[in-house]
């Protein structure tokens, strides 16, 4: 039989068990919550009072700070009507499913040992939750994010992504308002969110809510 997880990249890998290693250090701190931060992580400045004054809410397992927006099932959806606050202009949602994303996230201490429990044997990737035996509660930062990706991250040893773009794009990328705009104007979104009724309907989403599709992509920051 082929041990558990054999077939994962090394770097899927080494990133599954350094993230479990972080969890069970958890168990031993006296702090209720962690931030947990991959190397390619860059914070936003607008996050960085709530971690000098610490969080308002710990209403969650699971905060991401930045997310792909879509899990092997389908793309994720946002409550607009189910936020908390978790800091000086920062709102954190409710998920109808979990996103996928690892990279910038806050976790409780309940909640880490709760996966360590049921880390092993490895049977997915670190941030695919559909075989655990219970769900999590997600809530993401949406607008502004808490972190981004750093420009200086050109590829990722965990996934297949490069961020490597010419100098217009970087300089655009720069522009404030750039990524709402951008957001605002894809018309995936848009055509993502005519679909709430009909995922209402099948029983995808609860009839309760006010459901938005998560934007896009990760955002790339100096």
């Amino acid at each position: 039989m082929q041990p558990a997880g054999r077939d994962m990249p090394p770097g899927m890998l080494g990133c599954y068990l350094s993230h479990i290693a972080v969890y069970r250090l958890m168990q031993d701190a006296a702090a209720p919550v962690a931030l947990v931060l991959e190397d390619d992580a860059r914070l936003d400045p607008r996050f960085v009072p709530t971690l000098r004054e610490g969080l308002r809410s710990l209403d969650f397992d699971y905060c991401l700070l930045d997310c792909h927006p879509a899990n092997p099932q389908g793309h994720v959806y946002y409550d607009r009507a189910d936020g908390v606050n978790i800091g000086p202009g920062l709102t954190a949602y409710a998920t109808h499913a979990p996103p996928t994303g690892s990279h910038a996230y806050l976790i409780t201490r309940e909640a880490a040992a709760q996966r360590a429990l049921h880390a092993f044997p490895i049977r997915r990737v670190l941030d695919v939750y559909s075989e655990l035996p219970y769900r999590p509660r997600f809530r993401v930062l949406v607008s502004p994010p808490g972190a981004g990706v750093s420009r200086d991250s050109h590829h990722s040893l965990t996934e297949e992504r490069d961020h490597r773009t010419g100098g217009a794009m970087a300089l655009l990328r720069a522009v404030p308002g750039y990524y709402p705009l951008r957001n605002l104007l894809d018309p995936r979104l848009w055509r993502l969110q005519r679909e709430v009724p009909r995922l209402v309907r099948r029983g995808v989403l609860p009839p309760h809510g006010d459901w938005r599709p998560l934007p896009p992509g990760r955002r790339i920051r100096g």
